[in-house]
């Protein structure tokens, strides 16, 4: 028996609501250090995470937005979702509220860093994935030359899945159970105006892989 899957990996973050300094900054003169040492201008303080439990308002993320710049000197934030918070991510109901974040931002001149995901690691989209694909799960983490993936299965099934990959890549595959690497079919497509690239992935019964992507373009 297999059990078939189709898997789409998008992964983004994004910097939103950071002000522009690079006019005002431009080849600054010591006394300009000097008074930025001393002041420093909006969205230079530290930008931590924020944990998000219990109920989310937009009223009271401006407060925790507020206390963040005012009582505790922060630039910024990284909201960052709790698998108990209501409304729950990633509804509909999560993201409208989420506005707040960047509306308070704007107004206060801070930085917030879009998180997208609950908890740790990121990937499985708040356990949303793995409820429903407990059998087969992966990672995926940025080196400074490519992309990494880490595949796992499970089950006592054989998986097969259609992976598309953001970006046109050459593929490679490392067997973690020999130590062994290999170069991988790769399709080049576009999907929605963006450059990808699609293979399809067999994992047997209780196995693992990693896949490298090499950027081409």
């Amino acid at each position: 028996m297999k059990l078939l899957t189709t898997l789409a990996l998008i992964v983004s973050s994004a910097f939103i609501g950071q002000p522009d300094f690079a006019a005002e900054n431009a080849k600054p003169d010591i006394e300009a250090l000097r008074s930025r040492f001393v002041n420093p201008p909006p969205g230079s303080g530290t930008t931590p995470f924020l944990s998000l439990g219990g109920t989310l308002t937009k009223e009271n993320i401006r407060q925790r937005m507020i206390e963040a710049h005012e009582k505790e000197g922060f630039g910024g934030v990284a909201p960052e979702a709790s698998r108990n918070l209501k409304p729950a991510y990633p509804s509909d109901e999560y993201f409208d509220v989420y506005g707040s974040f960047l509306e308070t931002a704007k107004e206060l001149r801070m930085i917030v860093v879009f998180y997208d995901e609950a908890g740790f690691p990121s990937g499985p989209t708040g356990g949303e994935y793995i409820n429903g694909n407990r059998e087969f799960a992966y990672i995926h983490r940025s080196a400074p030359d490519a992309e990494v993936y880490f595949f796992a299965n499970s089950s006592y099934l054989e998986v097969q899945a259609d992976i598309t990959l953001r970006g046109e890549m050459a593929l490679e595959w490392w067997d973690p159970h020999t130590g062994t690497f290999q170069k991988m079919e790769g399709t080049p497509a576009q999907e929605n105006g963006e450059a990808v690239t699609r293979f399809k992935l067999t994992l047997p019964a209780i196995r693992s892989a990693f896949i490298i992507g090499r950027k081409t373009i």
